[in-house]
């Protein structure tokens, strides 16, 4: 399983929930292992004319000691989920149960029993969900910011006793600690998002456009069953850009920042590209940037908070006299960028409904963390170095492939 049931358990426990809801594209996923391109982007209205901003709905449920549940329309109930999530239909599509047949398709049979169970709005079927579960009082914690009007007045007409409690950051804090599905997909993401990159930057020239960097790179990632996510660079040395007809000058040297997408999970990942021969203070500069993260990365460990993993980069840099490096780090999974986050931030709480928190969130055994070191030189070079890390009991092990500690050279 995607979700971390132990983990949403305890935290439920904790928080004196009886239940938790999802209503967003991400989080619903997570918690049955649905991804349906709809829920991700269409509009009721684009639907409906004359309907709610609002997206598609579609809700997962996680009830302690019962199985999760998708609630989602009956014409895309087909789409895969997770073993063991039950999945409950709405919609009313004007269709009879098909006979059942000897030898039958898991597909006919999952088709029958969508037919039979759906119900006339999302509203309907959740509410289903929860008085079967018998939570009929107490605190629910929900995803507000998808939710329907629609559905939001249904849940208070029809479940009065029941007080639903905003926990957008409540399901952000349990996705932080990965299950062993959610790392075995995060290493893929990152093998092919690497892959994807060499092919791309191998194929860059003095003289050259970006499009003729970025197209091998989208090639590989759908070579690999994966998606697109972003790929950008440093166009002189400033900021980040996608503009293609980008001419590459000879010896340029730029930051290269990409993403891809492997069943759900993300990869990010970047590198420093010199394009038309080498130059030796590109090379001194960005060996720099390796040996700092080398030095530092055993800071990533379990207890350690964000201030701490900034102020270890901060002397690292100082003692070498490197100024001007945005040096950062975030937790990586669902979302390219999840908590905790590790950046210097005027903010010092993260809240909902349900729980608030200092921002200096320490780590934990079980999450992903990303690392960066942006260093952008106008009119000299932009610099990249991104690797990413799963924190175990005592340390931090790289789950991005090997590299060299040199920057990429084109011809």
């Amino acid at each position: 399983m995607l979700v971390n049931q132990r983990r949403a358990e305890e935290l439920m426990g904790r928080h004196d929930l009886r239940t938790l809801i999802a209503t967003t594209h991400t989080s619903v996923s997570y918690f049955t292992g649905y991804d349906c391109w709809q829920y991700a982007s269409f509009r009721e209205n684009m639907l409906k004319p004359g309907a709610p901003e609002s997206l598609v709905q579609a809700y997962g449920v996680i009830t302690p000691r019962r199985r999760p549940v998708l609630v989602t329309n009956t014409f895309t109930a087909t789409f895969p989920v997770e073993e063991g999530v039950e999945v409950r239909p709405f919609g009313g599509a004007g269709y009879l149960p098909p006979p059942r047949v000897k030898g039958e398709s898991r597909y006919l049979a999952l088709l029958r029993h969508i037919l039979k169970e759906q119900r006339p709005s999302a509203g309907d079927a959740l509410i289903d969900v929860l008085k079967e579960a018998g939570i009929t009082h107490g605190r629910v914690g929900i995803e507000l910011s998808n939710l329907s009007a629609e559905t939001r007045s249904a849940l208070r007409k029809r479940l009065p006793r029941v007080t639903f409690l905003d926990s957008s950051h409540l399901i952000r804090f349990i996705r932080m600690v990965k299950t062993g599905d959610e790392i075995a997909r995060m290493r893929r993401a990152a093998s092919i998002a690497e892959k994807a990159m060499v092919a791309g930057i191998s194929k860059g020239r003095a003289g050259g456009t970006v499009g003729d960097v970025r197209k091998p790179f989208l090639v590989e990632v759908a070579r690999s069953n994966a998606l697109f996510e972003h790929w950008a660079f440093s166009p002189l040395g400033f900021g980040q850009s996608d503009d293609r007809p980008y001419v590459f000058a000879e010896g340029e040297c730029c930051s290269v920042d990409v993403g891809c997408i492997y069943r759900l999970y993300y990869a990010d990942t970047g590198t420093t590209v010199v394009f038309g021969g080498g130059r030796p203070d590109a090379d001194r500069l960005y060996g720099t940037l390796w040996e700092v993260l080398e030095e530092c990365k055993d800071a990533l460990r379990p207890g350690a908070t964000p201030s701490s993993i900034l102020e270890r980069f901060s002397r690292a840099y100082k003692s070498r006299g490197l100024e001007g490096v945005d040096y950062q780090g975030h937790g990586i999974g669902l979302e390219t960028r999840e908590h905790p986050i590790i950046s210097y931030s005027k903010y010092r709480t993260i809240s909902d409904q349900v729980v608030s928190r200092d921002t200096e969130i320490p780590l934990e055994e079980g999450m992903v963390i990303n690392i960066e070191t942006p260093l952008n030189l106008a009119l000299k070079g932009g610099f990249q170095l991104e690797k990413t890390y799963l924190i175990g009991k005592r340390s931090a092990s790289e789950i991005t492939p090997k590299r060299d500690p040199v920057p990429f050279t084109t011809g």
